[in-house]
């Protein structure tokens, strides 16, 4: 799971760097984010409390953690450099909160495409390369998956599965019209088309 798309753009342990994974930080919305892209406005009071208590922290430090999920801006700098020292992860506490997260993404996606049947058809993923549920997963892991993002993607898919040829939907990933359109990163399509391209592998931080 640490060969995943979403794993190679979001790790990075260089510990002199701003964008250091392994400590908490602003995402590009500037809100707050730990670990191999743990958005912690994307997750519930509760899930953010029982992540961090598996992974070795206190009660006290997950709940606190937990009640500064929706924090933005400068108040989230602040709550940043109030508690650095504290929420700093080792890299296996990184990719056990890593894994925990994405297994979670990768069952809500399968689970969107059951209940969305009868809108986009029966899409089997086993049936598209690698690479496709890779991005589709990314795309759910950072909460991009907006209903239009969703049409967008899943009727691309649809077409690519019926006819045995992907390079329409990869095409699409390629223009940045329509992604700049519905205010989808540019930096992180750059990153998925790179990781069409070059074998499934990349290396690039975005937040």
């Amino acid at each position: 799971m640490n060969d995943s798309l979403t794993y190679q753009i979001e790790s990075n342990h260089d510990t002199s760097s701003i964008h250091c994974s392994l400590k908490l930080r602003l995402d590009e919305n500037e809100q707050l984010i730990i670990g191999a892209g743990y958005r912690l406005s994307l997750k519930t009071y509760d899930r953010i409390v029982q992540n961090f208590m598996e992974i070795g922290f206190s009660p006290p430090q997950a709940i606190t953690l937990a009640k500064a999920r929706n924090l933005k801006g400068r108040e989230a700098g602040s709550f940043i450099n109030k508690w650095l020292g504290v929420y700093i992860l080792t890299k296996e506490q990184e990719l056990q909160l890593f894994r925990n997260d994405y297994q979670i993404a990768e069952k809500e996606l399968e689970d969107f495409i059951h209940y969305n049947e009868k809108r986009y058809g029966a899409l089997d993923l086993a049936q598209a390369p690698k690479w496709v549920k890779q991005i589709l997963i990314d795309f759910w892991y950072t909460g991009s998956m907006s209903p239009a993002i969703a049409d967008i993607l899943f009727v691309a898919l649809k077409a690519s599965i019926k006819n045995h040829d992907f390079s329409n939907f990869e095409k699409l990933m390629y223009n940045s019209n329509v992604w700049k359109k519905h205010e989808i990163s540019l930096d992180r399509m750059k990153l998925r088309c790179i990781y069409i391209r070059e074998g499934q592998r990349v290396k690039g931080i975005v937040n």
